[in-house]
């Protein structure tokens, strides 16, 4: 797993590629979470390069989206394509959080 930044207007971008798995996952909550201490309370989650998503991923997801949330912040998921999106949707995570079809799309819009 891969993960990198981008600044997106007052949102940071946070682009996860390869799995999201047992494994990555204690690194990607890290990374949010610093990212969070350093006072980011915008962040999206950009899935397009992402090939898989675990259960433990997901747990990952749900951990920092509530981290956001404590904070006062907005979380989204952005770009997420084939089985990782069939993932979001079998767990129901797409009916707990905005998902943007494309970073094009305004944050703004629902």
């Amino acid at each position: 797993m891969q993960l990198q930044n981008q600044r997106r207007g007052t949102s940071l971008v946070v682009r996860v590629s390869g799995r999201l798995d047992a494994v990555g996952t204690p690194a990607f909550e890290a990374h949010c979470q610093q990212a969070l201490a350093q006072g980011e309370r915008a962040l999206i989650l950009d899935f397009g390069p992402l090939e898989y998503l675990s259960s433990a991923g997901l747990r990952g997801v749900l951990a920092v989206a509530k981290s956001v949330s404590a904070a006062g912040g907005e979380f989204t998921l952005a770009n997420a394509r084939g089985m990782v999106r069939e993932v979001l949707e079998i767990s129901g995570f797409l009916r707990m959080f905005r998902l943007l079809d494309s970073l094009d799309t305004p944050a703004d819009q629902p």
